[in-house]
């Protein structure tokens, strides 16, 4: 700084013999000039910044992406308790319902084997009737034509019977004789009935 221009003062007589004593400079007020740090030293404070930044952000990572692993892990463990879960609702839903359908197809198949057990004995009832009614038919009809048989020969036996004896003479007993009655030979297989005489012995 530039010492201000002053005038010269006048000393009074008894100062002016005295020496003057050399007056000290004035003191700098202004503050004192702060070093600045060369451009070396800024790239150094920044790049020792960088690390520490990078430091920070590297440890933030870390912890970030182990409460990543942590919570992938708890819903790993989440997701599989509930899959197992499932598994088990599952299991038992199907094992139901598969009892449910067998019980249902046990009862169907009892059910139809029931229907078709009653039908065949309806059909064999029917059968077993057609057959006593076919069975009966037949008996009669035999027994029909039998009767109808053996009357026919009756009666063709009876008629012969009959030509035989128109054919025979009378004969006339003499007077004071008595005639005896002529017993019929009967024909094969015939029975004749019993005389008066033969009813009387008896």
């Amino acid at each position: 700084m530039s010492q201000p221009h002053t005038l010269p003062e006048t000393l009074p007589p008894a100062l002016s013999q005295e020496s003057l004593k050399p007056v000290p400079p004035p003191s700098d007020t202004q503050k004192e000039h702060v070093a600045q740090p060369t451009p070396l030293e800024q790239l150094e404070g920044q790049e020792a910044q960088q690390e520490q930044l990078e430091g920070q952000q590297e440890a933030q990572l870390e912890q970030l992406e182990g409460q990543q692993e942590a919570q992938l892990e708890q819903l790993e463990g989440q997701q599989e308790a509930q899959l197992e879960q499932l598994g088990v609702q599952l299991e038992g839903q199907q094992e139901a319902q598969l009892e449910g359908q067998q019980e249902a197809q046990l009862e169907q198949l009892e059910g139809q084997q029931e229907a078709q057990l009653e039908q065949l004995g309806g059909q064999q009832e029917a059968q077993l009737e057609q057959l006593e009614g076919q069975q009966e038919a037949q008996l009669e009809g035999h027994l029909e034509g039998q009767q109808e048989q053996q009357e026919g020969q009756q009666e063709a036996q009876q008629e012969a019977q009959l030509g035989v004896q128109s054919a025979q003479p009378a004969l006339v007993p003499a007077p004071g004789e008595v005639q005896e009655p002529q017993q019929v030979q009967p024909l094969k297989g015939e029975v004749l009935p019993p005389t008066e005489q033969e009813q009387q012995e008896v």
